[in-house]
């Protein structure tokens, strides 16, 4: 119970014990005495409340000690709201400073990747450039020598049929000459049949030079297939697993001159590493012997096969 509300109650109550202490005190007076000079008593019982502990009532002091307090304890709150919202706001803008932080961290990243990246692809793009670059020079060079190279035997060619031509121009002129001057001389008839004779001992002759140049032919084959073979070992690294016995058959293209174009293997030994391993003594020896007749050469060695089964195995 507040103070304010018991004021009221105890002073009501103190009222209504002194107006019943007064009623019996005048009824008491109002009585009349007895005859009797011996004076009567009345005693006068009084009635008080039950007693009721003092409340004062608040002070002006008091209650603006009070307010003061309240207001203080107010703006102390509110003081401490302030401050909790202050950090909060604090967070809340470290917690944005972080993810901005993050997200730029994250940006910068990936733009150094994608520089990166665009870097690589540039930097291949020019290796690529630069090898293509170099692939085509090699190709047009190696075109360039080819053709210098047919040209070169096309020149020597027609130079040689022409001189052939010349010569069987300047035989049949001889020939017709002399049959001319034999039929002035002699019997045409007899003259046909010895000019006959004479092509036909000729026609003989040619066959025995060309089967002898034939039987030439093969033992310069064979001689110019060994030397070869001979040079490809002398440039020859032997494998680690190469074994005795081993064969690999190989295809060679040259140009005139003996100048290697290409190498191929035609008939595996069974081993690769002794396989790319002749391979690589053909095209190490660049340059293999070759007969100088060029009608030879094109016939027998532009395009040659020999097989490569080292002795030293």
């Amino acid at each position: 119970m507040k103070i304010s509300d018991s004021l009221p109650f105890a002073v009501t109550l103190s009222l209504v014990g002194h107006l019943l202490l007064g009623v019996l005190i005048f009824s008491g007076l109002s009585f009349k005495q007895p005859s009797v000079p011996t004076p009567k008593y009345v005693k006068a019982v009084v009635i008080q409340a039950p007693a009721k502990p003092e409340v004062k009532a608040p002070s002006k002091t008091s209650l603006a000690q009070q307010k003061l307090k309240q207001e203080r304890k107010k703006k102390q709150l509110a003081k401490a709201q302030r401050k909790k919202e202050l950090a909060l706001k604090k967070k809340q803008a470290l917690k944005r400073k972080k993810q901005k932080a993050q997200a730029l961290k994250k940006e910068v990243a990936l733009k150094k990747k994608q520089r990166l990246e665009r870097e690589k692809k540039q930097k291949q793009a020019e290796k690529d450039k630069a090898l293509k670059k170099r692939q085509e020079a090699e190709k047009r060079d190696a075109q360039l020598r080819k053709e210098k190279a047919e040209k070169l035997a096309q020149d020597k060619e027609r130079k040689r049929l022409e001189q052939l031509r010349q010569k069987h121009l300047l035989e049949d002129k001889k020939r017709q000459e002399l049959l001319r001057k034999r039929k002035a001389a002699a019997d045409a008839e007899k003259e046909q049949q010895r000019l006959e004779e004479l092509r036909r001992k000729q026609a003989l002759e040619r066959q025995r030079q060309a089967q002898a140049q034939s039987a030439k032919d093969v033992s310069v084959i064979a001689k110019y297939q060994a030397l070869m073979v001979q040079k490809v070992q002398r440039n020859w690294s032997r494998p680690p697993n190469a074994r005795s016995g081993m064969t690999v058959k190989l295809r060679i293209k040259m140009i005139p001159g003996g100048e290697v174009v290409s190498v191929t293997v035609t008939q595996r030994s069974g081993n690769a590493a002794f396989d790319h391993s002749a391979e690589q003594a053909v095209l190490k020896a660049r340059v293999l012997p070759v007969p100088s007749d060029v009608s030879l050469f094109d016939r027998e060695f532009r395009t040659v096969t020999i097989f490569f089964d080292p002795e030293d195995l």
